[in-house]
């Protein structure tokens, strides 16, 4: 699921400039657990570092979850 900014699916109103999936922002998550830092993942995911912060602090993309 990719969402851009001002779409709305009647549950949820996404984040400005989301760009990245579900699958990325789960994958970085793992990735920051194994060590990665702020820098490397935004650069990977063609992002800030504080947006990844942002993620993996639980500030956005909530609803996601790491599975295992």
């Amino acid at each position: 699921m990719t969402c851009m900014h001002g779409t709305h699916d009647g549950k949820f109103r996404h984040a400005a400039r989301a760009i990245l999936t579900e699958e990325q922002v789960l994958e970085a998550k793992g990735l920051r657990e194994e060590g990665w830092t702020y820098r490397a993942l935004g650069e990977r995911y063609n992002v800030t570092p504080q947006a990844i912060w942002l993620i993996v602090k639980g500030r956005n993309w909530k609803h996601t979850v790491k599975e295992g």
